[in-house]
C-alpha cells in the first residue's frame, strides 16, 4: 500500500501531524506495519473521527505502549482512540474499553491497510 495518501490526507486534516522516516530497528513491529513505520513515523498524529480522536503512537513508544495495555493479553498497541487502544492481533485490528480485565474485543479492520484506507473516507 502506498500510505502517502494517508499521511498527505491527515496533514491536510491537521497541519500539526508530523511523520518522519524510523531507521532504527523496528524487529519488534508487526511485519504489516513496519512499512509504515520506516517510511511514515507518526511522531506526533492525530486524526479527528465521528468515533471520537485518535491518537497514533511513534516507533520509539509502541513496546511501552503495548506494555501499557498488557492486561489485554499479547497484542501489539499502536493507537489509542480516546484512550481505548487500537491494536492488531493475528493481522486482524481491534480495539476494546480501557482499564477493564478480559474486555470484549471490538473487530475494526480485516487489516492494518484496510483500517487506514477507512480513515481516508
Amino acid at each position: 500500500m502506498n500510505y502517502s495518501i494517508f499521511v498527505k490526507k491527515a496533514i491536510e486534516k491537521d497541519s500539526r501531524n508530523t511523520f518522519v522516516t524510523y531507521a532504527d530497528d523496528i524487529s519488534k513491529i508487526p511485519t504489516d506495519l513496519q512499512m509504515f513505520y520506516q517510511s511514515y513515523n507518526p511522531v506526533n498524529v492525530e486524526i479527528d473521527t465521528d468515533n471520537g480522536l485518535i491518537h497514533f503512537y511513534p516507533a520509539e513508544d509502541l513496546t511501552e505502549l503495548s506494555k501499557d495495555y498488557s492486561y489485554i493479553g499479547n497484542i501489539f498497541v499502536f493507537a489509542t482512540i480516546n484512550s481505548d487502544p487500537i491494536f492488531i492481533n493475528d493481522k486482524i485490528v481491534y480495539t476494546c474499553p480501557h482499564g477493564i480485565n478480559n474486555p470484549k474485543w471490538e473487530k475494526v479492520a480485516e487489516s492494518f491497510e484496510e483500517y487506514i484506507q477507512g480513515l481516508l473516507r
